[in-house]
């Protein structure tokens, strides 16, 4: 618990750094290697990542997306929607690579492993990308990237502190043996409240810094939006949590991998993470939590 409690605050301190460094190219890059690491875990449970034909091209385009998700929001200015035009083709190519490949290994290698490559890696592909196109391209990307940040981790916080206290009815016990109905509830209402106070905080620090500087839009945020979202975004934070316990249960596995000691590798630390960055780029794409003050 010890060790837990200091990986934690190791975890949030290095996140409001990189919230921070988002201001510059080495978000991207973060994001890049966040995503190979993450595509490794994964093929390494398959039992893929000694599969070169596999594995490198599937590293290629884990390490590739991100970035280019970054050069075309920030450095050419395009939308997002445009991006996942970009993305949408490459993840196609991708398919048809590994179409071809099972092709040539057939007999040798099972083609449902080929699906759960493109499957898992598409997703994790997309999840990084989607960290990128949330923050640039939009004049409230910042903010819009802490609330993904907020809205994993402080559902997985709820849903643990009102478990622990209150759970009495498990929710999936033949995928996680410790989620209760009631730590599920609580994690959907309690991050629901902590997004709505995330909001207000918002509109007061937006506020103060555009008195200080004009070119710093101040935000009013949309409540409704806001509480939507929070619904939205917390049900399916813990079906993310919920699907990668699936993959390790299945396959026998503790933990993804060992990066942060007590919490296993990227995989378990952003298992949340991942689904809700894709669900905000769409959710995002239609309506906004926070409007310019003024516009």
């Amino acid at each position: 618990m010890k060790q837990r409690s200091i990986t934690s605050a190791v975890i949030i301190f290095c996140m409001i750094i990189v919230l921070f460094i988002s201001f510059t190219p080495a978000f991207p890059g973060i994001l890049a290697v966040l995503s190979f690491v993450a595509t490794y875990e994964m093929l390494k449970v398959f039992n893929l990542h000694k599969r070169l034909f596999v594995a490198i091209p599937s590293y290629l385009v884990a390490i590739a997306m991100p970035i280019v998700a970054y050069v075309m929001a920030k450095e050419m200015n395009r939308s997002a929607l445009e991006f996942i035009h970009i993305h949408t083709l490459v993840i196609f190519a991708f398919m048809l690579y590994l179409f071809m490949v099972a092709v040539f290994e057939r007999g040798r290698m099972p083609f449902g492993e080929f699906a759960s490559a493109f499957a898992m890696v598409t997703y994790i592909v997309t999840s990084f990308a989607a960290l990128a196109i949330i923050r640039y391209t939009s004049p409230i990307g910042l903010y819009l990237l802490g609330m993904v940040l907020t809205s994993a981790w402080m559902t997985d916080v709820c849903a643990y502190l009102v478990g622990s206290f209150f759970g009495k009815h498990k929710l999936i016990p033949e995928v996680s043996p410790k989620k209760t109905v009631e730590g599920a509830v609580g994690g959907v209402i309690g991050e629901t409240l902590v997004l709505f106070l995330y909001g207000f905080l918002v509109q007061i620090i937006t506020a103060k810094l555009s008195e200080v500087n004009p070119d710093i839009p101040a935000l009013v945020p949309n409540y409704i939006v806001i509480g939507i979202s929070g619904v939205l975004l917390a049900v399916v934070s813990q079906m993310g949590d919920l699907f990668a316990s699936v993959i390790k249960r299945e396959h026998g596995v503790k933990d993804y991998g060992s990066v942060f000691p007590g919490h296993g590798g990227i995989m378990d630390r952003f298992d949340s993470v991942i689904i809700v960055a894709i669900v905000t780029m769409i959710l995002t794409l239609f309506v906004s939590p926070f409007a310019i003050a003024g516009a």
